[in-house]
């Protein structure tokens, strides 16, 4: 459900990165330990805007289901 949610934003829409490289980032989210989502999330800020870009996602994406 995520996947192709980013692939629609992130790839098809704004051009951030390529497909492919969503695919790797999300092989990697799916091995290591937590939720999919939030490990996605931190691998896409941490490849377009360094650690604090991480840092940010991380962040916006855990806030909200702890809200």
């Amino acid at each position: 459900m995520v996947i192709p949610m980013m692939k629609e934003h992130f790839v098809k829409r704004l051009g951030l990165i390529t497909e492919e490289e969503l695919l790797d980032m999300a092989a990697i989210a799916q091995s290591t330990p937590g939720a999919i989502a939030v490990n996605l999330a931190v691998l896409v800020g941490y490849r377009l805007g360094g650690l604090f870009g991480a840092i940010v996602n991380a962040i916006g994406t855990i806030l909200p289901p702890i809200i």
